[in-house]
């Protein structure tokens, strides 16, 4: 910006507001101030809030086929947490349901295997009966072939090289019906084998990602939860979100940042590594040092949804001990910055004129000089002028200032008792209540309200309080009954099938029996009187009939195996389906909920600050009313953050409700938060919440969600000055006060010490008795101070 247009500006700025004052006479006091070489340094404020450094960030876990969760667990923010404590859970209905149906398709794959060795055994023996068979006749037709042809005529002799040739055929083909079974065999029980290693892998999967479900603390920390951009406040329990999405972060305090918005105009003045300083509003009396760390390439929304765009701005504070510093904390950067240099005038010597030009009064002969306004901060002017570095002024008074104070009353001192408190804000709740929530049910996520209890109404134990709706449910019942009906007529025909099946084997087994007996006795006589040829025939037949007796039992056992694994898995079905009629039923039975205590029914307020009504959704998880032990009454209050630092554990406090605004209640601060949070979602104020614990309770009024003003008491004085902080003028770190003695008025340095906010104890520079003025006499120039 041009030097003239500069001075122009801070022209309209500072001279009209100086003017308020009535800067247009002589000095009001003999105070000297000089003037000095140098450059002005005016500082830019930014706003921000305390952050970690480092801090470790959960996010939500990233599962196959799944793209949102909800939470049905996360630890209170500001919780101090360990490695390996809970931190988040999030509902695990759905993966639940695809483990129990990937168990069932394991074991059924599992099954499927038994079943395919018992079936490739059962063909196995029959194949090994034919081949058995196959080799007995080929032996008897090689025994026959063997006989000396000159014994035989010419036709059979052919006969039974011609039989010989056609068993050795079909025993041939045993064995290749026989060989290619036991090939084929190894790639069918592959096929089964692969949907149970398959199963098997997708469970162990399922079972992972059930594991993601849950997460445990990787270190220790407070718990902070990130912002739900969806409703513009911080994520809690019920809510759904993303995959991959930020959490919940774990700060690491032992080095914090200031994390400042600034806007485009001011960006362009900062450097990377610029000293700067940090004031926190819950300490205001210090200040800590603090550099730029890190400067932004892009300016970003101020807040979702928001059209305002900023650069967020982070400050390294340099201070070592960071015990005072909470997550949340509101603060206040300055950034000094040097801008012009030039002689530098007081604003106190300043005498306000036309736009920039102004005038000053040298000590030296009380000469009037005029000068020219370049520039201004909140204690100097650079000023162009007939001046020397070095050279004393006086401060400007105000004629029409005198006679008006003549006018206005002066405040006699006295000494007085004060009480220093806190105000804060809050509800009754109960410590201990039943939350009333949808039941937790397979397959189903959200609920539509039927009927409802009134809110207010005492309950006992087991009044039916909440319905929702059944239609679902009860069509789930009406087809899981079907099914049930499905298998178990399904297994009553599989198993009949299955008894012919045995049955018919049994017959076969026993008639290999009663043919074994009769070659066994045929071997027998054939060793007593037959020839050498029949007895090796008779040996054949005793051999066959016995290996066939073994491989028809062999092949019944088979049969019976597949046939019991058969109906087993028909059992698993009837099973899962019976137990799916139970689940089914017993939804709809826990669709009616019923008081699980005695109590009065509350409606909880969702984020937005509604009730349900009837005809409401509502989520799982989703509390939806509560029975709270009004013995356990406390306050839930919030104080804000500018007075956190009045508040401590155990500190007294009074306690006022709108709904009995005749009596009031004593108690102490039981416990505060370790963070500072907004005060709600639409008002993004910081403030500490705190819990209270009253002395006494009326049970016969108090309820919870009563709106409840808190004072807590920070201290008692008793006998001491106290002046209105609207009559004290800072400079330079130092208070004055305007004090009126006798005919004249005197501007006086004062000590202070606490103040309430309205009025601030004096500890010296004034005496009981003294009047000082109703509003300091440089009050324009401190609002110039602000320009």
């Amino acid at each position: 910006m041009p030097r003239r247009a500069s001075a122009f500006l801070i022209g309209v700025v500072l001279f009209p507001l100086l003017a308020l004052d009535g800067h247009s006479g002589g000095p009001l006091a003999p105070s000297a101030m000089k003037v000095r070489q140098g450059r002005l340094v005016r500082f830019l404020t930014f706003t921000g809030e305390i952050r970690a450094k480092r801090s470790v960030t959960l996010l939500s876990p990233d599962v196959r086929d799944l793209w949102t969760y909800t939470i049905s667990y996360l630890a209170a923010e500001g919780s101090y947490v360990r490695p390996g404590d809970l931190v988040v859970q999030f509902d695990a209905s759905e993966l639940e349901v695809k483990r129990l149906d990937t168990e069932k398709k394991r074991e059924e794959a599992r099954v499927a295997i038994a079943q395919k060795e018992a079936d490739i055994e059962s063909r196995r023996q029959d194949l090994s009966v034919n081949l058995a068979l196959a080799e007995k006749n080929f032996k008897v037709a090689e025994l026959n072939a063997s006989v000396d042809p000159s014994l035989l005529s010419r036709s059979k002799a052919e006969q039974y090289q011609l039989e010989k040739s056609k068993a050795k055929l079909e025993m041939d083909k045993a064995t290749e019906r026989l060989t290619n079974l036991e090939k084929g065999a190894k790639a069918e029980l592959d096929v089964v084998r692969l949907d149970y290693e398959q199963a098997d892998l997708d469970l162990k999967g399922l079972q992972s990602d059930l594991g993601k479900m849950t997460i445990y603390a990787p270190t220790h920390g407070l718990v902070l939860c990130n912002e739900n951009w969806q409703s513009g406040r911080r994520f809690q329990k019920g809510d759904t979100i993303w995959d991959g999405f930020p959490l919940v972060s774990l700060p690491d305090l032992s080095e914090v940042q200031v994390l400042a918005y600034v806007h485009n105009q001011d960006y362009p003045r900062l450097r990377q590594g610029a000293r700067a300083e940090v004031v926190l509003d819950s300490i205001p009396g210090r200040t800590f040092p603090a550099v730029v760390a890190i400067l932004p390439q892009a300016a970003t929304s101020y807040r979702p949804r928001s059209e305002l765009k900023v650069f967020r701005v982070y400050f390294d504070v340099l201070e070592k001990d960071t015990s005072t510093f909470k997550p949340g904390m509101t603060a206040r950067v300055r950034v000094p910055v040097e801008t012009g240099a030039g002689l530098l005038v007081p604003r106190r010597a300043i005498e306000a004129g036309n736009k920039d030009q102004a005038s000053v009064l040298t000590k030296a002969g009380n000469r009037r000089v005029p000068v020219k306004i370049l520039q201004a901060n909140e204690e100097e002017v650079l000023v162009e002028g007939d001046l020397q570095a070095g050279e004393e002024l006086l401060a400007w008074s105000h004629p029409g200032n005198t006679r008006r104070r003549s006018e206005e009353d002066w405040i006699t001192l006295r000494k007085e008792d004060l009480t220093f408190g806190v105000s804060g804000s809050g509800q009754l709740q109960a410590a201990q209540a039943v939350e009333i929530r949808p039941p937790n049910l397979r397959d189903s996520h959200r609920f539509k309200i039927a009927s409802m209890i009134e809110e207010g109404k005492q309950v006992n134990k087991g009044d039916a309080i909440l319905d929702f709706d059944k239609t679902e449910i009860s069509k789930r019942l009406t087809d899981e009954n079907a099914n049930l009906a499905k298998v178990k007529e399904e297994r009553e025909k599989t198993q009949a099938s299955l008894e012919v099946q045995r049955k018919d084997l049994e017959l076969q087994v026993e008639e290999a029996r009663v043919e074994k007996e009769k070659a066994v006795n045929k071997l027998t006589e054939a060793r007593e009187f037959e020839s050498n040829l029949k007895l090796k025939t008779a040996e054949y037949e005793a051999e066959f009939a016995t290996r066939k007796v073994e491989m028809l039992e062999r092949k019944l056992a088979a049969v019976n195996r597949h046939a019991e694994l058969q109906l087993k898995i028909l059992d698993d079905r009837i099973d899962f389906y019976a137990n799916r009629v139970k689940l089914a039923n017993d939804a709809l039975n826990a669709l009616s909920i019923k008081a699980p205590i005695a109590g009065v029914v509350i409606y909880k307020p969702n984020w937005n600050n509604e009730k349900k009504q009837v005809g409401s959704d509502c989520w799982t998880m989703e509390t939806i009313m509560t029975l709270p032990d009004l013995n356990t009454l406390l306050v839930e209050g919030q104080v804000a953050e500018v007075d956190a630092g009045k508040v401590c554990l155990g500190q007294k406090v009074t306690v006022t409700l709108d709904a009995i605004p005749e009596k009031t209640f004593e108690g102490s601060v039981t416990e505060m938060s370790t963070i500072f949070t907004e005060a709600s979602f639409d008002r993004p104020v910081k403030v500490l919440q705190i819990k209270a614990k009253l002395g006494s309770l009326d049970l016969k009024r108090m309820r919870p969600g009563m709106v409840a003003r808190l004072e807590l008491i920070a201290d008692r004085l008793r006998n001491v000055l106290a002046v209105p902080l609207s009559v004290i003028e800072v400079e330079n770190g130092k208070s004055f006060v305007t004090v009126k003695k006798g005919d004249k008025v005197e501007r006086r340095l004062v000590q202070l010490g606490k103040n309430n906010g309205i009025v601030a104890v004096v500890t010296s520079g004034v005496a009981e008795g003294e009047q000082v003025a109703g509003k300091p006499v440089d009050s324009a120039a401190g609002k110039a101070a602000g320009g």
